[in-house]
């Protein structure tokens, strides 16, 4: 009879890793939260998700251990590679940043090596990679060697403990470290791009980043640049619990002096460093920072920023490393390539462009949007992009172009997946002619007007037939969004309050006004007719084109 998958780990698998060096301090079960399922109106968590064997290894018995690989273990009856689709999935950037994946049986396995792209044949478990050959093909693969200077920040245990971080955490961290130690050793600019789901705890990842730069020895004074002031009340907490009085917000003190001069951790907004002022006079940042003052700098919250608001402050700091933060997937960035094309295929946005931008306050990918549709080999487009989608794909393309592709991603779906954030519930919303279509006559008969200018329309500017995804595009109705937007708002009293946190997905800018002011005035009357005082602002547009991301968490 053959061993089940937990019995082929603990009589076939783990004796075999012993045997070969690897003792259980490095071998790690890294564990998640467990999904939260939405079972009727309850929420109800799954047990915890766990990972096989996360492989690592130490330099010295007090480093923290760098994790290397994963082992996905099979029951012994299957093939030997028959986990290594999954090991990959989950060795990759977007969950354990590891560079090889194994599966085994518990007689053979079979090994995926990220750097060459190449799969081995089937081998005896007695041929597996001892921690000394499986570090010197990493050394060998990532360009730098573990015992080197540039490496030493990996090597730092966390201040808190592992048990304060949770293992997409730690990817990311050892993901940003890894490039810069890269970076070091080549000798080129120390850049590096991460891209986590709003909530994953993005501040936690930057403070321990920097505390274990700091505690590497590596001289440190660091810039944390946030885009509002919650933000950077919460990134101030955060620093000062781990670099006590070394980190302290920057502002203007009522002697004229900057109240962060004797920190090593400077936390400030791009208001506070007064980056967007278009007066002609000195910023904050010029007054209070030399160029090439910081040795480190954060940009958090770099997807809702235009390139100029942050731009001085990574060009007066060339040779920092130099760290983005951004909640915008990979996966956006391909759908607005394919909606505007890829704004990178039109002006490569040189080191000079970017210098350029922040002297004189333009965009660096000029015009690149609309340049990339009409040298888009292939692709023909029915209308004009969005203002906002225009505004997201330079944002993209500036994040990209300047730091590279992300060195680590961890997406809303992931987390969703793993625990870490609440599930959602989709609703879709949807009425008789999203169905049957709207004709020509029922259109005239309701007395159409520009949606622009409010003069009447003729018959001879309006289609035979209008189909639902041209609604609210080509023609705007009116009657079809208080429609939609009263079955919303019935559900979320039927389901627990209009107070619930929702995301409306709609077709364009003009749309996203006319649902939010729709449902403000649906939530106002349901607040008069119960005599509850009203939560402001109730409904928001969000999109890059308006001031509401400001009101995002």
């Amino acid at each position: 009879m053959s061993l089940n998958e937990s019995d082929t780990r603990a009589k076939l698998i783990d004796p075999a890793l012993h045997q070969v060096g690897w003792t259980e301090d490095l071998v790690k079960r890294e564990e998640t939260a467990g999904t939260v399922d939405i079972i009727g109106d309850k929420a109800r968590r799954r047990s915890r998700g766990k990972m096989d064997y996360v492989l690592r290894v130490r330099v010295n018995v007090d480093t923290q251990p760098v994790a290397l690989a994963l082992i996905e273990a099979k029951r012994e009856e299957l093939p030997p590679g028959h986990g290594l689709e999954q090991a990959k999935s989950y060795a990759e950037c977007k969950r354990l940043n590891v560079k090889f994946a194994f599966s085994s049986n518990g007689h053979r396995f079979v090994e995926y090596d990220f750097f060459t792209g190449r799969t081995s044949p089937a081998q005896p478990m007695a041929n597996f990679p001892t921690p000394a050959a499986l570090r010197q093909r990493y050394e060998q693969g990532m360009g730098f060697a573990l015992a080197s200077p540039a490496a030493r920040p990996l090597l730092q245990p966390y201040s808190g403990g592992e048990g304060t971080r949770r293992y997409y955490q730690d990817a990311a961290i050892r993901a940003v470290m890894e490039k810069l130690a890269q970076c070091e050793t080549s000798g080129k600019a120390k850049r590096a791009l991460l891209s986590l789901a709003t909530g994953a705890g993005k501040t936690f990842i930057a403070v321990n980043l920097l505390k274990r730069i700091s505690d590497s020895g590596e001289y440190t004074n660091a810039l944390f640049v946030c885009d509002r002031d919650e933000l950077r009340t919460q990134a101030l907490r955060h620093f000062q619990n781990a670099f006590g009085s070394n980190a302290a917000e920057v502002f203007r003190k009522s002697d004229g002096t900057n109240n962060a001069k004797n920190a090593r951790i400077h936390i400030a907004t791009y208001q506070t460093l007064g980056v967007e002022r278009d007066d002609g006079d000195e910023s904050l940042l010029e007054s209070f920072y030399s160029d090439g003052a910081f040795t480190h700098v954060v940009i958090d919250e770099c997807h809702r920023s235009a390139w100029g608001k942050w731009s001085q402050v990574l060009v007066r700091n060339p040779q920092a490393a130099q760290i983005g933060l951004t909640a915008t997937p990979r996966a956006l960035a391909d759908k607005l390539k394919k909606t505007v094309g890829d704004p990178h295929d039109a002006t490569p946005a040189s080191e000079e462009n970017f210098r350029l931008a922040a002297e004189t306050g333009e965009d660096p990918i000029t015009d690149a949007v609309e340049t990339a549709r009409v040298h888009t080999p292939g692709t023909t487009y029915d209308a004009p992009p969005s203002p906002e989608l225009v505004a997201d794909a330079k944002i993209c393309a500036d994040n990209v172009t300047y730091f590279g592709e992300a060195v680590y991603e961890y997406d809303m779906a992931q987390a969703i997946e793993d625990g870490y954030l609440a599930a959602c519930e989709i609703q879709k919303g949807r009425v008789d002619i999203d169905d049957t279509g709207i004709t020509q006559e029922e259109i005239i008969a309701r007395h159409p007007v520009d949606a622009v200018t409010g003069l009447p329309v003729t018959a001879q500017q309006i289609d035979e037939l209008y189909k639902k995804t041209q609604y609210e595009d080509r023609i705007m109705l009116p009657d079809r969004v208080l429609a939609m937007c009263r079955d919303l708002f019935q559900y979320l009293l039927a389901t627990g309050g209009p107070e619930q946190k929702t995301i409306i997905f709609c077709a364009r800018d003009r749309h996203a006004d006319d649902v939010a002011a729709c449902l403000s005035n649906l939530y106002a009357d349901w607040c008069a007719a119960q005599g509850k005082p009203r939560l402001e602002p109730f409904a928001f547009k969000c999109t890059a084109a308006s001031s509401g991301n400001d009101q995002l968490p």
